[in-house]
């Protein structure tokens, strides 16, 4: 009996490996088909270049076993948009935990962005709130910072970046993460690892907040 439980136990398993792996498989046949599609540059883990501009952000320096996955880059000279998969690991043990983002960053000489993070206002800032863990507040946009939560470290300069015309350009994407520094800004993404279904949108995306933070 003990060996049937075995085989079944077996069974299960290999039929689970076997469909991750899959999944696995159409997701690459996707993105490759369109990178070919869109004529974008396709690699299976972050360059070299754009990985050192990366890590200088807070978000690439989190947790254990940073690494960088299947990466889609755009470039027309002016802006270089590179495209992601990003995870971390936090915990051990039973409190293991990974974390799987899909992050644009999008690099140009034209930006000039001070040092922020905004992210969406969740239960979990609120209480970071209550007990002391403040965030830069927009005084002449309460409903902006009921919205988001933003922190750098020159409160000044980025209230004064942060004006009508690009707090309404952030106010289109309230389920993403922004990180600015220098001429770099990061999308940082709800949808876990990239899909190719979700890969326009937030190339688009990107480009429009781009496009507002240039000014």
């Amino acid at each position: 009996m003990e060996w049937l439980i075995v085989l079944s136990l077996m069974g299960i398993l290999g039929g689970g490996y076997a469909y991750i792996s899959h999944l696995e498989r159409k997701r690459k046949q996707g993105l490759i088909a369109l990178s070919r599609e869109l004529e974008l540059e396709l690699n299976w883990q972050l360059p070299e270049t754009d990985l050192v501009r990366f890590n200088q952000f807070e978000i690439a320096n989190q947790g254990r076993l940073p690494t960088s996955g299947t990466t889609l880059i755009a470039d027309d000279g002016e802006t270089r948009l590179a495209v992601f998969d990003f995870s971390y690991t936090t915990g051990y043990g039973k409190h293991k935990r990974s974390h799987l983002f899909s992050i644009a960053m999008a690099s140009s000489p034209k930006l000039a962005l001070p040092t922020f993070r905004i992210d969406p206002q969740t239960w979990k800032s609120k209480i970071a709130e209550l007990v002391g863990f403040s965030d830069i507040e927009i005084e002449e946009d309460p409903d902006f910072s009921k919205q988001f939560t933003v922190h750098g470290d020159d409160p000044v300069a980025i209230r004064m970046f942060l004006d009508s015309a690009r707090r309404t350009a952030i106010s289109q994407f309230p389920n993403q993460s922004l990180a600015g520094r220098s001429d770099s800004l990061l999308v940082i993404g709800k949808y876990g690892r990239l899909k190719p279904e979700n890969i326009r949108q937030m190339m688009t995306e990107a480009l429009l907040l781009v496009k507002a933070m240039r000014g």
